[in-house]
């Protein structure tokens, strides 16, 4: 059954009165008027330079919107080219085997997409179990907010918020959806232990604990046991480092930066990939809707002032694509084929960054009564609400 929802937008980190200090202290370099600065001296100060037509200085503060909207908006969206938009990358320094990092294979890939064929990352399949999957392609996505998550056992990643992660419940959710203290499936290594390897299989892959966890368990170090190599092959007989993912919980979540971000698509049928030892979701183009995470069904964003007859029209195509889409799957069609019968209506998110002076031609063009009224319904009640949370800056742009 198709799930409709309404577009809806989210502001993230901002402190208006800030970041308009923040652009007084810039501004009044021009002036050099630094002396002049006070509590709430930026107020008249930023009405003058607006009035002036002096907006250069608005472009020293940014802000960052996540958009749930269909296709054709999010379409709309990304032509303009002054802002960042986010959809599921990872820092370049982001290190995807013992050797590369995700920024190497690009590089690598600007000799042909061959270069990179005998490559082979690590994949997570469905019952947990970490194995080689090959490269499709691999893509730079632009200079991107970024924040760094780091876990218990110390994995460390850089990526965007929209990013997603492997739950111990094998569903994805995005970065900016998790929480200190929630778990996330992290690709698995030994931890050497005075116990049998029957014992061993049993708590790492039956039960899925931690090597820590393990290792606290009986009470022995978390591998720090010298050993000969050959007691060190008899310890890891029969077991393979990293066989399956555990989860592990998320100590810290920091912004860090706008950096240069990457993806990548791997093969069918695992569209996923270890990342500084974390299993996390490639590019977009792989969302199979057909599994539990996406809940069997796809998500539609309803058009705005549809007539009855209209609206039933437009379920009834809605119906029509997916059942298309999972028919298409049921005849080993993959997902990135079988999305070409989904609809323009289709429910997308986009984490789009822009400066405040490129925020308000954005929300002058779109506000307009000549824009798609899709759009005004993100774009007028976003204006309103950045009106009310950043003085000044917007106090002039009206709703036409």
């Amino acid at each position: 059954m198709v799930r409709v929802i309404e577009p809806s937008f989210e502001i993230e980190q901002l402190d208006g009165i800030q970041a308009c200090q923040w652009i007084e202290r810039a501004a009044r370099v021009c002036y050099k008027s630094e002396g002049k600065i006070t509590a709430d001296s930026y107020r008249p100060f930023l009405q003058k330079l607006i009035s002036l037509g002096h907006e250069s200085t608005l472009e020293h503060v940014g802000v960052t919107v996540r958009f749930i909207c269909d296709r054709g908006v999010s379409h709309e969206l990304v032509r303009h080219r002054v802002a960042s938009f986010s959809q599921e990358c990872v820092a370049g320094d982001t290190r995807v085997t013992q050797r590369y990092t995700i920024k190497e294979l690009f590089e690598r890939q600007a000799y042909g997409k061959t270069h990179n064929k005998m490559i082979h990352l690590r994949s997570c399949s469905d019952d947990g179990t970490i194995v080689k999957n090959k490269i499709a392609a691999v893509m730079y996505k632009g200079k991107q907010p970024t924040w760094r998550v780091t876990t218990q056992l110390g994995y460390v990643i850089e990526t965007t918020s929209s990013h997603e992660f492997l739950l111990p419940d094998g569903s994805f959710a995005r970065l900016g959806e998790l929480n200190v203290g929630e778990r996330v499936m992290v690709n698995g290594r030994p931890s050497m232990l005075r116990i049998n390897d029957t014992a061993l299989r049993h708590h790492y892959m039956s039960e899925r604990l931690a090597p820590q966890e393990i290792a606290d368990r009986f009470g022995a170090p978390y591998n720090l046991m010298r050993v000969c190599i050959n007691c060190h092959k008899k310890l890891h007989h029969g077991w393979h480092v990293g066989v399956v993912a555990h989860p592990d919980a998320i100590v810290a979540i920091d912004f860090v930066r706008e950096q240069d971000v990457y993806d990548i698509e791997m093969e069918a049928p695992y569209h996923n990939y270890v990342a500084n030892g974390f299993v996390v979701h490639n590019s977009t183009r792989y969302c199979d809707y057909s599994r539990d995470q996406h809940g069997h069904e796809i998500t539609v964003i309803e058009p705005i002032g549809l007539k009855p007859e209209a609206r039933h029209q437009w379920l009834w195509a809605m119906q029509r694509a997916e059942e298309s889409y999972f028919g298409m799957l049921a005849a080993g069609e993959s997902p990135q084929m079988a999305r070409s019968v989904l609809p323009n209506s289709l429910k997308t998110e986009v984490v789009m960054t822009a400066n405040m002076r490129e925020w308000r031609h954005v929300l002058r063009l779109r506000t307009s009564g000549r824009a798609h009224p899709q759009m005004r319904q993100l774009m007028v009640p976003l204006l309103a609400e950045f009106q009310r949370m950043i003085p000044v800056l917007f106090d002039d742009v009206v709703v036409s």
